[in-house]
């Protein structure tokens, strides 16, 4: 899913914004400074109008006893009061004025004067000398006669106005006599700098603007519009590799026309590449479409899982090849009622020229034994037709096992296999000739064997992909630890081995031990068990209370889809009651065959010969249902597929289902 469309601004929004942001930013600086500025000259020029006037008190000062009576002399207050208001004139002072204060902290008038006349005779005549004020002192004149500072500034509200005030003592023979203030109109100043403010930042706007739209219009013609240009172009070409890509006129060189030069130069690389591309693909699907026809054909040939469980018998086979195509391969079919045949083989090389040798060995040990030829006869025809035809000069280990499900009799032959593993109480190798590969000498021998299983005992067939896989540190699983895993299985499961239960033990074995390094060789595994117990055998009889409930159990046990299991089992239960109604037969067995796409059941009876694949079945009516005939309509309408053949004066029928019913068709 796609994320959220973001919004679209064009890169010139974009700077026009941040342009004026900046302005923005800049003025509100700039006044935070300015007002900072303006309180802070309007403190110093406070500090030196009232450092003047402190000195013009203190002219005449003589000793601090004599200072209340200098204070009282007329004509000094005349003097200090025309120096003060000459002072106010001149430097825009409101209010100049010295105070003393007696011990309950009550300023005592001496002289105060204003800028203005009219102001100054307003206070002259309503400020009389020695006149007590009631307010109380402001902090800054509290400090100032403590002592704590020679001059000390405060800003406070008035019923005229913000006033800003600096005191300063003055001070006899070490002893603070009074203090002179000096007081401005702060509004005044503050309405004087804003004025200011706002046509100096009028004039910075002015400027600003002008700036800004001359950077934007050279901007747009230098940077965006050929950035856009460049961006159709880029989108034009992406749509469609083949189009021409037309160049922009230009009369400079700059860092735009390089990348601009760039992009040129790359669409002729991605040209090239993309036309190199186009080839190797070719090439490669083709390759990949012949590997996948042969990864299928070979999965016909050899499934990925192969389950049987028969009369007298139990096999599991599983193949997992390195690449598309592998080398290794296993069979697994019947040579009658009674005896099956199970063969795996590892193949010399990897890809497709070992999976068709692969074919060719396969194919060949089948048409062999199933021709009537012993095992020891099949080796060695097939041995010789392979050395005289095998340019490629590549060669095959076998390992071949017929086992007869009636005695328990299992025959082996080994052509330069791995030794097969004997899974009995004590797990152990088999001890046998290792014989030679097929296709190496012409006069080539193999090992031959011939042991009795007992109930529950049998051989697991593997290739060196088991063993000799390794894990990141380059350590091979070894022989050791596969025989110490099926001696476990054997103990943790109540003495007892379960053919697809181990293959699955052994591929976590292999899966935990190699972690993530690399498969390299094909993995390829089968194990065959005897079943001599007559608990496990699954010959019918002709009882159906007794015989219905083996077929149910057993197709549990190959199905792990409960709803699918029950479909086959409906199937089969149909079967199996028209054998025991109409069949006249004695003796019923059946067994049970899984691949990855295909679940068989298979049936043999001795009676009287019966087609239900080519039978005709009329439609019934309501009252002939119970006149037999439904079971092979169900049957027929529930199966992929029925194979029916009369052999030896036996009936044998194999019901084929797909394993995922999703797959139908």
């Amino acid at each position: 899913m796609g994320g959220k469309k973001k919004p679209r601004i064009s890169l010139l929004a974009r700077s026009a914004l941040f342009f004026l942001l900046t302005l923005f930013l800049s003025l509100l600086v700039g006044l935070l400074f300015a007002r900072k500025y303006v309180f802070e000259d309007a403190i110093s020029r406070s500090y030196a109008i009232s450092a003047g006037a402190t000195t013009a008190a203190m002219t005449s000062l003589g000793s601090a006893d004599g200072f209340y009576e200098l204070f009282s002399d007329e004509e000094y207050r005349e003097s200090i009061h025309k120096t003060f208001h000459f002072i106010c004139e001149k430097t825009e002072t409101d209010v100049l004025y010295l105070n003393t204060v007696d011990e309950n902290q009550k300023r005592h008038y001496i002289v105060a004067a204003a800028k203005d006349d009219y102001t100054d005779e307003l206070m002259q005549d309503t400020i009389s000398f020695d006149m007590i004020d009631e307010e109380e002192l402001y902090p800054a004149e509290v400090r100032v006669l403590e002592g704590k500072s020679d001059g000390e500034h405060e800003f406070y509200h008035t019923d005229s106005g913000y006033m800003c005030m600096f005191v300063r003592p003055v001070s006899s023979q070490g002893k603070i006599i009074a203090f002179v203030g000096a007081s401005y109109d702060m509004d005044d100043i503050l309405e004087e700098s804003k004025r200011n403010l706002y046509f100096i930042a009028g004039l910075v706007i002015l400027v600003f603007s002008i700036a800004l739209i001359s950077s934007l219009i050279l901007m747009r013609k230098s940077i965006f519009v050929p950035v856009r240009s460049l961006s159709d172009r880029m989108r034009s070409f992406t749509q469609d590799i083949d189009s021409h890509v037309p160049k922009r006129k230009t009369i400079f060189s700059d860092e735009i026309t390089d990348m601009e030069s760039s992009f040129y130069e790359m669409t002729e690389n991605m040209r090239e590449y993309v036309g190199e591309i186009k080839t190797l693909t070719s090439d490669k699907v083709q390759v990949e479409t012949q590997l996948d026809v042969a990864r299928r054909i070979q999965s016909g040939l050899i499934p990925m899982e192969h389950f049987v469980l028969g009369d007298g018998c139990e096999i599991y086979g599983i193949e997992k090849p390195a690449r598309a195509v592998g080398g290794d391969f296993y069979d697994i079919f019947r040579l009658d009622s009674d005896r099956i045949c199970v063969v795996v083989g590892d193949i010399s090389g990897k890809g497709v020229s070992a999976a068709l040798f692969m074919v060719m060995v396969k194919t060949g040990i089948r048409e062999n034994i199933k021709g009537g030829r012993s095992l020891a006869e099949t080796f060695s025809s097939l041995n010789r037709e392979i050395c005289f035809s095998n340019p490629e000069t590549m060669f095959a280990t076998v390992a071949v096992m017929i086992l007869d499900t009636k005695t328990g009799v299992l025959k082996y032959l080994n052509g330069g296999h791995e030794l097969p593993l004997l899974l009995s109480k004590n797990a152990d190798y088999l001890e046998l000739d290792a014989g030679c590969a097929l296709g190496l000498f012409d006069d080539a021998k193999a090992g031959e064997k011939e042991i009795r299983l007992s109930d529950g005992e049998g051989l697991l067939i593997f290739t060196d992909g088991v063993t000799e896989a390794v894990d990141d540190e380059r350590k091979q699983f070894g022989k050791d630890r596969l025989k110490e895993l099926a001696g476990n299985y054997h103990s943790k499961h109540g003495e007892r081995y379960d053919c697809e239960g181990l293959i699955k033990d052994i591929k976590s074995g292999l899966r935990d031990f190699c972690k993530e390094a690399e498969q390299f060789d094909d993995i390829t595994c089968a194990v065959l068990i005897y079943r001599g117990n007559e608990k496990e055998r699954r010959r019918l009889t002709m009882d159906l209370a007794s015989s219905l409930p083996v077929i149910r159990d057993t197709i549990f046990g190959c199905i792990s889809d409960e709803e699918r299991a029950k479909t086959i089992i409906l199937v089969c239960e149909e079967i199996f009651t028209n054998i025991v109604n109409y069949s006249g037969a004695k003796e019923v067995s059946f067994y049970c065959e899984r691949t990855e796409e295909i679940f068989a059941v298979s049936f043999f009876d001795d009676g009287m010969p019966f087609d239900p694949v080519t039978v005709n079945l009329r439609d019934k009516t309501f009252e002939e249902l119970d006149t037999g005939g439904m079971g092979i309509k169900l049957a027929r309408m529930n199966t992929k597929e029925m194979v029916y053949n009369r052999i030896d004066n036996t009936n044998q029928l194999v019901l084929r289902f797909l394993s995922n019913d999703s797959n139908r068709n």
